[in-house]
């Protein structure tokens, strides 16, 4: 899955709206896409700018024009098609993801207190603020809902907000993150086409000459983006992420990688290393 840290300063979870106001919103803009007025004059929810800035976050729209995600889901008219989208949105978001993706089988026999979420964020520094976690959690609610996977409940007469989960929630969860790994690896041999899989012991060898090169795991975004390692330089790009599927490579495509990927490559020191 995407296992890269973003490097953004805005720590804020998309808040402010509800499943009824994303499809209203993602209806509107089909029939005025790009037209703002026109939008705001067709469009039946509330919350209108809290709305499509949360659908900016997660990829759906770009001001009042549709992402491709967004466009796929307005456009589609079979509701169980929908339901996958939705849920390739929420695993493609990685505060949903990883929360989603550590729940084991018998956590989703059970209802989910709305309160675990916010816990879980809080503990690893996803959101602004509590009040934006507690906003946010109602918004994950609804694309939980959205994607099939559950009912999101809000609470009443003592009982708690939580979500109810489908039985087959789990295994949708797991059967979605392998087809967008799989497509991620894809749209990089697609984009890299002369690149071949390399041979278990060769991807050893490749890992370990990127391990030397990275000194720290994460670099602050806003010091330089060159980092120098074992005499070259490795440029570090933020919010990219590149998945290659290093199986049986030969060693000339692996000095084609490495120059397509980073830059420079310097053939006679860098081979002694792989």
């Amino acid at each position: 899955m995407n296992d890269f840290i973003e490097l953004n300063n805005d720590k804020t979870l998309p808040y402010g709206t509800s499943w009824e106001n994303i499809l209203k919103l993602l209806e509107a803009i089909k029939k005025k896409q790009g037209d703002e007025k026109g939008i705001k004059a067709v469009y039946t929810g509330a919350k209108i700018d809290a709305t499509r800035k949360a659908m900016e976050t997660l990829g759906l729209v770009k001001g009042f024009n549709f992402e491709k995600m967004g466009k796929e889901l307005a456009f589609e008219i079979n509701e169980e098609k929908k339901k996958e989208i939705f849920l390739k949105v929420i695993l493609n978001y990685q505060p949903y993801e990883l929360f989603l993706s550590r729940l084991s089988e018998e956590d989703f026999v059970r209802e989910t207190d709305i309160e675990e979420v916010k816990s879980f964020w809080g503990k690893h520094d996803f959101g602004a603020s509590q009040n934006n976690r507690n906003e946010a959690a109602n918004v994950f609610g609804s694309f939980i809902q959205l994607s099939g996977l559950g009912e999101f409940i809000t609470g009443r007469r003592g009982k708690t907000t939580r979500i109810k989960w489908n039985p087959d929630a789990k295994k949708l969860i797991d059967e979605t993150i392998k087809i967008l790994d799989a497509s991620s690896t894809q749209e990089q041999q697609i984009e890299h086409p002369q690149l071949n899989d390399l041979s278990k012991e060769e991807t050893q060898k490749v890992v370990k000459a990127i391990e030397n090169q990275i000194k720290e795991p994460l670099i602050d975004n806003q010091s330089s983006n060159l980092m120098q390692s074992n005499g070259h330089s490795l440029k570090i790009s933020p919010n990219i992420t590149i998945n290659v599927d290093m199986t049986d490579w030969e060693i000339d495509k692996i000095q084609a990688f490495f120059k397509a990927a980073y830059g420079e490559f310097d053939n006679g020191k860098d081979v002694e290393n792989i």
